[in-house]
């Protein structure tokens, strides 16, 4: 079986290290069921969210990217492939473009930010084709 791990979004009700919930999929544990059943899951809960502590300092993406392959050596999970959705996705590209080791799979993610000059959706579809080429 593949193994694959999900790295969620930004779900303001899971920000926090006093939450109640301690599930990051919760809103999709629908979708997570499915993927269980065919892929061998590991679940990274980011820093800062569902109790887990946050940062002492504001992080940056390569920050989180690190965190993530801190947990895949920690954990001795050799992914096969990384799942981020919206936030997790930014996550996950930033993984892979500084560790390169998995193959990622990108759900409504959060990777566009505002530029000076607006470029179409057709554009960035180019830009990220250039990056996995």
């Amino acid at each position: 079986m593949q193994k694959l791990i999900l790295v969620h979004g930004w779900d303001y009700k899971h920000y926090s290290t006093q939450t109640s919930s301690h599930d990051v999929w919760d809103n999709r544990r629908n979708f997570v069921d499915e993927l269980a059943k065919i892929y061998e899951l590991k679940i990274v809960t980011l820093p800062g969210f569902c109790g887990e502590k946050e940062p002492n300092t504001p992080w940056q993406l390569e920050d989180f990217a690190d965190f993530v392959e801190q947990k895949i050596q920690a954990g001795n999970f050799k992914p096969d492939y990384i799942l981020g959705y919206s936030f997790g996705g930014a996550v996950a590209l930033t993984h892979k473009l500084k560790y390169d080791k998995s193959k990622i799979i990108l759900v409504s993610p959060a990777i566009s930010r505002k530029y000076k000059k607006k470029i179409s959706g057709a554009q960035q579809a180019k830009i990220l084709y250039q990056v996995f080429t």
